[in-house]
């Protein structure tokens, strides 16, 4: 895969002073948010693999106990995010999961959904890579209202 429209934007910023073209301030915010609104939703144990897709920077890994950062894979089109993330980095598209069936017992896609252009490929693959009692938490920014 050659550049792409996300690896040129994100290119721009100065992660250290403005992430994602943020202010600092505004990111931790964003940050604190996640954490109290996407955190609960994890399960209490997780005893699988757990994936992360269109991770981005890894947002996520933060939020794990130690066992189960040993088991994070954030998948991500974006080569500049992933080299700031932690834990293990694949890179690809959501819509082509490179993983075999039922691999991961947690999955996290958060807004991501609306990223993508074949939303009912991606949600296919994430219930064939997702184990059959495995829990996914998704989510996206827009409203019941908004067109998807």
């Amino acid at each position: 895969m050659s550049d792409n429209p996300y690896d040129l934007f994100y290119r721009q910023f100065d992660w250290s002073k403005e992430p994602f073209g943020c202010p600092l301030r505004h990111w931790l915010w964003v940050k604190k948010i996640f954490m109290e609104n996407v955190i609960r939703l994890k399960p209490r144990e997780v005893t699988g693999l757990i994936l992360d897709v269109g991770g981005g920077t890894g947002i996520f890994f933060d939020f794990l106990g130690q066992k189960e950062k040993i088991k994070y894979v954030n998948l991500d089109l974006s080569i500049t995010l992933l080299k700031l993330s932690k834990g293990e980095r694949v890179r690809g598209v959501s819509e082509y999961l490179p993983f075999r069936e039922e691999a991961f017992s947690l999955i996290i896609c958060s807004d991501v959904l609306e990223h993508v252009s074949d939303k009912i490929r991606t949600l296919s693959e994430i219930h064939r890579v997702l184990e059959e009692r495995g829990s996914l938490i998704l989510t996206t920014p827009c409203s019941a209202r908004d067109k998807l």
